[in-house]
């Protein structure tokens, strides 16, 4: 029904099932996407107000990432978009009302070519060596490791993916995102609080896109009311979207919708 009003109303709309795996970044965080825009719309003007100049626009993650996200856009974003060719022919067509496919919105059935690309990338190019202090405040307590370390998920610097990250993490063990073990073979009984710990909160704003310029507002060694605190910043990230997708599904609203 709301297809139908937006369509009545004279909006060009395509939808989309997004994952920033296929955008190179090892996070999984599938989301349904729908782009909407009213057919009597100038680009031209749209643009000027909307698009940044590509020249300065930039995603740094660290020296393993690629300078900007130019390099990800199209050709991936377009994977599943009717007629084009795709690097990755890891979708299907998904039914419409009618039976029918509608050739726009694509499932996404992820399988391990996805990680030949060479612009994935690894966990190791989105973490942060953690001073002793550092790694005290995110690592997991022995006990929990052992009682409960079969319902983590557990990746490794190595790694080319890790699991969506909830509003609750680090404060449930299960369904919430992945833990890191930073040494040692992946396995219940190799798991220590010496060697597996959370993610830290702006490794996770980096898996999901955000520059390395973001911050939270506050310094969580002092108290302070406008500090936002470690929980707080685990709740937005987890209430938050994939940058990248969303950086270039705008880039597509406004340069070819």
């Amino acid at each position: 029904m709301f297809l139908e009003k937006l369509k009545e109303c004279d909006y060009k709309v395509e939808e989309y099932l997004l994952n920033p795996l296929q955008f190179g970044y090892p996070n999984s965080r599938t989301r349904y996407y729908l782009l909407a825009k009213r057919r009597q719309i100038d680009n031209s003007d749209f643009s000027k107000t909307i698009i940044p100049d590509s020249s300065k626009s930039s995603f740094e993650i660290s020296d393993g990432i690629a300078n900007g996200y130019n390099s990800y856009s199209d050709s991936n974003l377009l994977y599943t978009i009717k007629g084009v060719e795709m690097a990755n022919p890891v979708f299907e067509n998904l039914p419409n009302d009618s039976g029918s496919s509608n050739g726009s919105l694509k499932k996404i059935n992820f399988e391990k070519s996805i990680f030949n690309d060479s612009s994935s990338h690894k966990i190791s190019d989105f973490i942060d060596n953690l001073t002793e202090a550092e790694f005290k405040t995110y690592s997991i307590d022995q006990k929990v490791l052992d009682t409960h370390g079969y319902v983590f998920d557990v990746v490794m610097p190595s790694s080319y993916r890790s699991c969506c990250f909830t509003k609750s993490y680090k404060h449930y063990n299960e369904g919430t995102g992945s833990v890191l073990q930073i040494s040692g073979t992946v396995g219940i009984d190799k798991q220590t609080s010496l060697n597996t710990r959370y993610f830290t909160e702006y490794e996770v704003a980096r898996l999901l896109g955000f520059p390395n310029e973001f911050t939270f507002t506050g310094d969580l060694n002092q108290d302070h009311p406008e500090t936002v605190t470690l929980k707080q910043r685990y709740k937005l990230l987890g209430n938050s979207l994939s940058v990248v997708v969303v950086s270039n599904l705008i880039t597509r609203l406004v340069n070819h919708l």
